[in-house]
């Protein structure tokens, strides 16, 4: 995402059919992945997308994909990548999302 574009920002969402469908009901296009390879394969095709800023992953898929993500991340202009509980609750020991905006932000102490 190239500077001054935020007005543009598009979202995504990647998980779980429950979760998915429940962004999409929110205008939130998405997919659902059927294995981790295409866990991958969709985060390095919407990674790169220009329209998408926001990504919006499931705690499960993340953790299948975190080198993947580790890797967008070293983008120059990276899309912020936010892990989200799946349609049935979080993961034990997680951090919230508020927790991982700041970890993300550079502000987590």
């Amino acid at each position: 995402m190239k500077p001054g574009m935020w007005d543009k920002v598009g979202f995504f969402c990647l998980g779980d059919d429950l979760t998915r469908l429940s962004f999409a009901l929110a205008g939130i296009p998405g997919e659902t992945p059927g294995d981790s390879r295409e866990t991958r394969q969709i985060l390095q095709r919407v990674g790169v997308d220009p329209k998408v800023g926001i990504i919006l992953i499931t705690e499960r898929l993340a953790r299948e994909a975190a080198e993947d993500i580790a890797r967008l991340r070293q983008q120059d202009y990276p899309p912020i990548i936010l892990e989200i509980p799946e349609f049935s609750g979080p993961l034990p020991s997680r951090l919230s999302p508020w927790e991982q905006v700041q970890k993300w932000l550079g502000l987590a102490g």
